[in-house]
């Protein structure tokens, strides 16, 4: 029986196997961890987790890139354009916002010499084709790209592919939200994120006071309005949202102390 055929899979089964692989991502400890059982879901069905990213739609230079299962020259050409430019596959997921396969491209949109000798590498490397699903995620977009073990990619490969990675992306961004902290608006102003990384540093609110010329009065008004802002309880709760969100814990701050 082929397994790469969704008809000749049963169903049940499938989604049984979906969901063993999200329970088992929901007890790793880091991003690679979980893309490495997906890569594994996949692998028992002929595919190839190539690559899982996530980046802002709105500055999509800026990206987390949990997993990487490309050739080394494939690799070294990806990081020579993060220097010069966004990718070519990238600029497709944003403005298509649907899966899409690599040689579907319109290659005339891109002129650049990296750019096409990344698409003509890419295509050397997984002559059975690429298929690429992006998910969006609010402001956020993750893209996963899969290629197949065993010739062309059937419409039931396709349906497989973008049923699995809709689950097992948002799984992963459930599990470690902080791979998509830079997606979400600022929540904090500066001197709300400043004094409670300087609490949460240890700092007592009159030395915090101290640090940023203000009483410890004023700090601690600044405090109840951040807790409120990220609906904490407490502090303890408050400093937690910020770590979770990326408020705090920046260079800059970090300096200052």
């Amino acid at each position: 029986m082929n397994i790469r055929r969704i008809t000749d899979t049963n169903v049940e089964q499938l989604q049984f196997d979906i969901r063993s692989t999200i329970g088992q991502i929901s007890k790793t400890t880091d991003p690679e961890t979980a893309c490495s059982i997906a890569e594994q879901f996949f692998l028992s069905r002929q595919l190839r987790l190539i690559s899982v990213l996530f980046c802002d739609r709105n500055n999509p230079d800026n990206v987390v890139r949990p997993f990487r299962n490309a050739p080394e020259e494939l690799t070294n050409i990806r990081k020579k354009m993060g220097e010069n430019g966004i990718c070519p596959i990238a600029v497709e997921a944003l403005r298509l916002l649907h899966p899409f396969e690599v040689s579907e491209i319109d290659r005339s949109q891109f002129d650049d010499l990296l750019s096409n000798r990344f698409l003509d590498e890419l295509s050397k490397c997984f002559p059975s084709g690429v298929f690429v699903v992006p998910v969006i995620l609010g402001r956020g977009l993750g893209q996963l790209m899969m290629s197949s073990n065993s010739g062309p990619f059937s419409s039931e490969d396709k349906l497989l592919i973008i049923d699995a990675v809709c689950q097992i992306a948002v799984a992963i961004i459930c599990r470690f939200p902080e791979v998509t902290t830079f997606f979400e608006s600022k929540r904090l102003s500066t001197l709300e994120a400043e004094a409670l990384f300087l609490n949460s540093s240890g700092y007592t609110d009159i030395e915090i006071g101290g640090f940023l010329n203000l009483s410890e009065i004023t700090i601690g008004l600044i405090m109840k309005t951040a807790e409120k802002k990220l609906k904490a309880k407490n502090r303890s709760q408050a400093i937690a949202k910020a770590i979770a969100f990326g408020e705090i814990f920046s260079t800059q701050f970090r300096d200052q102390v």
